[in-house]
């Protein structure tokens, strides 16, 4: 993760996001502060993403999750409504800023946070308004 050459470490990450995650879990706060750095390469910081989401205490890390959905990126922020899907009901209380994505510019991105929502149990309960919305959505 620390070569010099871009192409080697996002095979790293890569390689690393193909492990099991207890594998992973003792550079998860690493990794972590790769996937926010908007100065990474998008194929790093997506496979950065994918690694900590699929860490046991994935919920953890959900404000540099929650920072993603924010990200200039498209793909980090549909990435990171993905990962909130994969963490289900754990992330339960970053609900809003899923509703906020629902809005999003990208078609792909709106469809991910409405997704996630799903796996967010009683949590997306307040929200229902907002997911129908979804229903007359063009894209």
């Amino acid at each position: 993760l620390e070569d010099d050459d871009e192409k080697v470490r996002v095979a790293a990450m890569e390689a690393l996001a193909q492990l099991p995650s207890e594998a992973t879990a003792r550079h998860a706060e690493e990794i972590a502060e790769l996937m926010v750095s908007e100065e990474q390469p998008t194929e790093l910081r997506l496979a950065a993403l994918s690694v900590v989401s699929q860490l046991k205490d994935a919920a953890e890390h959900m404000p540099c999750i929650a920072e993603c959905l924010e990200d200039s990126n498209w793909q980090l922020r549909e990435a990171a409504c993905e990962a909130i899907a994969e963490i289900g009901e754990a992330a339960a209380a970053h609900a809003p800023l899923l509703v906020e994505r629902l809005h999003d510019e990208d078609s792909d991105v709106r469809a991910a946070a409405c997704t996630a929502l799903g796996y967010l149990g009683a949590a997306a309960e307040a929200h229902l308004t907002d997911i129908a919305s979804c229903l007359r959505d063009e894209d």
